[in-house]
């Protein structure tokens, strides 16, 4: 399979090894083998939040299937499958009068991703609606997690790489569409600013009291290029794969340009948001 093909960056070497699974059962057996085998796995979503390698991926891909994209609603709670996309989310909530997510308003990517990465805006993330999450252990065991048991971070969690997220509760309130079509106009006018385009979304996290788009703009690498890749001239935490034809290499290139130059200009080193697959080096 190749991963560029299920990515929102569309760069990507093929998966050594690719599963599409739909049960939890056909989940712990497809783990079983992968322990079995000794291999590295990884766990893939919408493709959005990830730079893979242009080489042959080596282990294996995990894509949640169709049976772990359903929303059951209990009053208030809503329990979505980790493989729910955040737009489907926003629609269930929109059609159930449910207030409370619209903050996830263009965010790509799926729930699980989400609570892995405590997705949000500036003021408010996924960790503040969340009531527990279930999920796959990395030796598939099922197990639940309530929220006392979670540990939420800026764009993190104490949600392991290995844990498969297969159900999230979240916690919810009703209110009018009028308030809710409110909420949402908001945060579409906030992320108004980002640009269209293959990307990842954004490349580094926010150090503290300072914004990592404005670091990089302040030292002067808008438009720089590698190959087809290019820092977005319209916000400059974004990178663009700006004809489909950029590889890894390009953006790793432009990464390592950005905390070079932002470490000489303003003293800070920035950490990544995305997650990369693969060597990088």
């Amino acid at each position: 399979m190749e991963l560029k093909n299920l990515t929102t960056f569309h760069i990507g070497g093929k998966a050594q090894h690719y599963f599409i699974v739909n049960s939890l059962p056909e989940l712990q057996e497809k783990l079983a083998a992968i322990r079995r085998k000794k291999v590295k796995y990884y766990i893939l979503g919408s493709g959005s939040n990830i730079l893979v390698q242009d080489q042959v991926l080596k282990g294996a891909v995990i894509k949640l299937g169709p049976g772990f994209t359903k929303i059951r609603r209990k009053n208030n709670t809503l329990i979505a499958g980790g493989a729910v996309t955040i737009s489907r989310l926003l629609s269930y909530c929109r059609a159930h009068n449910l207030t409370g997510a619209e903050f996830l308003w263009g965010i790509p990517g799926t729930v699980g991703g989400a609570v892995k990465g405590n997705a949000g805006t500036g003021d408010k993330s996924i960790a503040d609606i969340i009531k527990g999450v279930s999920g796959i252990s990395g030796l598939g065991n099922l197990e639940q997690l309530p929220v006392e048991k979670l540990f939420f971070s800026y764009r993190g969690s104490n949600i392991g790489d290995i844990f498969i997220i297969t159900e999230v509760e979240l916690a919810l309130h009703k209110s009018s569409k009028h308030v809710i079509k409110k909420n949402t106009d908001k945060y579409r006018q906030l992320r108004s600013s980002q640009p269209r385009g293959y990307s990842a979304g954004c490349i580094f996290k926010n150090p503290s009291g300072q914004i990592a788009g404005a670091l990089i703009e302040f030292a002067g690498l808008k438009g720089k290029t590698s190959g087809s890749a290019i820092i977005s001239p319209k916000h400059a935490n974004f990178i663009l794969n700006k004809n489909g034809r950029a590889k890894a290499r390009n953006v790793w290139d432009l990464i390592v340009l950005i905390r070079k130059t932002v470490q000489q200009t303003s003293g800070i080193t920035l950490e990544l948001e995305i997650k990369t697959w693969g060597e990088f080096k």
